[in-house]
């Protein structure tokens, strides 16, 4: 919060810690200092230059006002539901590639309704979630890899970018089930990622 109220956009913060299916998630809600939403990515980055990964809330979401009790303290019990707030622009699978990935991707978050809009890592995906999400993927029939749901964030994204395994072998070879087109330094994350679950 010290560091999210650091930050000249934001004039009020709240972090809170929310129990999903899939583990935990940090959420952050903040009043703007000026008469504009601060840019919520620009938030996240700015406190990832400032903090461990760890500490970064998953969501930024920016409020008019925060509720409070009779005596003025900040309600964390009222904060709404960042879901509740998406609803309104929820957009739904269109084709069939997103329907597959759609599901795909609820199941592994476990979720019961994700927009094909949103961005995987901020509704509580992560490195080793997306690899279950490539896997199970695979096992549709899908060609997907790993550098794709990191560049490609969204289910819509990521599902025109995606082939069938029965594609040509040169878009098959594009989309194969890998980690091969990461960075080094994605590779290493993703890496230590991975041993830090298996402790």
């Amino acid at each position: 919060e010290r560091q999210l109220c650091s930050h000249s956009d934001v004039r009020e913060a709240a972090v809170i810690v929310q129990d999903q299916p899939a583990g935990k998630r940090l959420l952050a809600y903040v009043l703007a200092a000026h008469g504009y939403a601060p840019d919520s990515e620009a938030l996240k980055r700015y406190l990832g230059e400032r903090l461990p990964s760890y500490m970064v809330p998953t969501r930024v979401l920016t409020l008019s006002a925060f509720p409070r009790t009779p005596n003025g303290k900040l309600d964390l019990q009222q904060l709404p539901d960042p879901d509740s707030l998406d609803q309104s622009s929820h957009v739904a699978p269109r084709t069939p590639m997103e329907t597959t990935l759609h599901a795909i991707v609820a199941k592994v978050l476990k979720l019961p309704r994700v927009s094909v809009t949103e961005s995987f890592f901020a509704i509580g995906g992560d490195s080793i979630l997306s690899l279950q999400v490539v896997a199970q993927a695979h096992e549709q029939g899908i060609a997907l890899s790993a550098k794709h749901v990191f560049e490609h964030q969204s289910i819509a994204a990521m599902a025109s970018v995606a082939q069938p395994l029965d594609a040509s072998p040169a878009q098959a070879q594009s989309a194969e089930f890998s980690a091969s087109g990461l960075s080094d330094d994605e590779l290493n994350a993703l890496m230590a990622e991975l041993n830090d679950a298996d402790l």
